[in-house]
């Protein structure tokens, strides 16, 4: 198999897939700001309800989820979709009907997650970890064997392909604990279980499946030197490697030192990776103004920060051990993962929409020079308004942990931004619709 960084553009996958997965992101996201918005005019209206308290009550639980399922997960699925199949040059096996029957476990599973949390009834947490462990085991067999037969060797392959372990591991875990919530005396709960879920969730699942994606995309939409091939190489296996020694010694040796050690090289290949990533955007050819290097960098910060929260968690500097856990939480998931997701987007929904409307033209040219450019199809007036709202909801969702009172504005400005996002992406996917049925003939409709 020979190594080429080359993609493939006759394996994109018909439009509606990735682009299912893309709208209904926002949605999640939504729904997880009006929770947000009804938490905080509960504690305006009652004196006794007490919010982010503690990284373990309910409503933390329930919020982080409906982002991290509904609207991450989402979103990097369908981008995994996307991205496997013009990497590789291989289609996930299934084609249209498997990313049906994942999208559908995903959102249905998300919706039962949703409705199980409000009402506690066991049989909905059973039913919506059966939906979402199917789905996600579907993704993960077929992942696995689209990267296993791909005609070329690439390093977001192999990034992807440990991504793709660290899924399995990580629905193992999270379905566990859903059923722990669900039947805890049956099943007993154990806490430690919660931190490994996470770590293989943000760190192997999402980190590295950005981390392999970055690697294409970021050259490719910025126009900067290409990642070095040793580093392509070599930092999604020396992170995975230690993403297994830090969830294994945190598992076993929680406070220890050597837990705090192991901790900071995961976090420290995050660094040099997120410190790369600022080089090369630095080193892009057009300095034009371009929103998705804003949230990059936004990211970039982000995780600086959280780093120095953690450590000051860890070692419990401040003395508001939970609060300073939920502050690095918002952080990391918010501000980094969120704030990189939604900024490539800015760069993929544009790029591929106008891909497959190129390709409904069949080579007609008049056809092809009716066609709007890049920046007027996802303009850049609202993917400005977007990053701002973005900041401001990060900027509220984060004084929410120390103010809660601010609880209600922190769930609108999360609401008013996920709408606009779903506004852009759905007057774009209309844009394209519209495109293939005048572009293609009668029959082929």
């Amino acid at each position: 198999m020979k190594a080429d960084a080359t993609l493939n553009f006759d394996f994109v996958p018909y439009w509606t897939i990735p682009y299912r997965f893309f709208l209904t992101a926002p949605l999640f996201a939504v729904l997880a700001g009006i929770v947000l918005s009804l938490l905080g005019i509960q504690l305006l209206l009652s004196e006794d309800i007490a919010l982010w308290q503690s990284r373990w009550i309910k409503d933390v639980i329930f919020t982080l989820h409906l982002i991290t399922i509904g609207t991450i997960t989402m979103v990097m699925v369908g981008a995994l979709f996307q991205i496997t199949s013009v990497v590789g040059g291989r289609l996930l096996p299934g084609g249209r009907l498997v990313a049906a029957v994942v999208y559908g476990c995903l959102a249905s599973g998300g919706g039962l997650f949703f409705i199980a949390m409000l009402n506690g009834v066991a049989e909905w947490y059973a039913a919506a970890a059966c939906l979402l462990v199917l789905g996600l085991l579907v993704l993960v067999v077929c992942g696995l064997i689209a990267i296993a037969r791909a005609q070329r060797y690439s390093p977001t392959l192999m990034s992807m392909r440990l991504s793709l372990l660290s899924l399995l591991i990580m629905i193992s875990v999270g379905a566990a604990l859903l059923l722990m919530h669900g039947y805890p005396e049956s099943v007993g709960f154990d806490r430690r279980w919660t931190d490994f879920h996470l770590l293989w969730a943000l760190a192997g699942w999402i980190g590295l499946l950005i981390m392999g994606v970055s690697f294409q995309v970021i050259p490719m939409f910025h126009v900067t030197p290409s990642f070095n091939v040793t580093f392509q190489r070599w930092m999604p296996v020396v992170t995975f490697l230690s993403l297994i020694t830090a969830s294994v010694v945190e598992f076993f040796y929680s406070g220890a030192w050597g837990t705090s050690i192991i901790m900071g090289v995961l976090l420290g290949c995050f660094g040099i990776y997120a410190a790369y990533v600022w080089v090369l955007l630095s080193k892009r050819k057009r300095k034009i103004e371009d929103i998705t290097v804003l949230f990059w960098k936004t990211a970039a910060i982000s995780l600086a920060v959280f780093s120095i929260l953690h450590f000051v968690f860890k070692f419990d500097v401040w003395g508001k051990g939970d609060q300073t856990w939920l502050l690095s939480g918002v952080l990391l998931v918010f501000g980094v993962i969120v704030s990189v997701i939604v900024g490539m987007l800015q760069k993929i929904i544009p790029f591929l929409s106008y891909l497959h409307m190129q390709r409904f033209c069949a080579g007609d040219f008049e056809a092809i020079k009716s066609l709007p450019h890049m920046r007027a199809i996802l303009k850049i007036k609202h993917s400005r308004y977007f990053y701002r709202l973005h900041l401001s909801s990060l900027a509220l969702l984060l004084l929410m942990i120390v103010i809660p009172e601010i609880t209600l504005l922190a769930g609108l400005s999360v609401s008013i931004e996920f709408s606009l996002l779903f506004f852009m992406t759905a007057r774009v996917a209309v844009m394209v619709w519209k495109a293939e049925r005048n572009c293609l003939p009668a029959s082929a409709a």
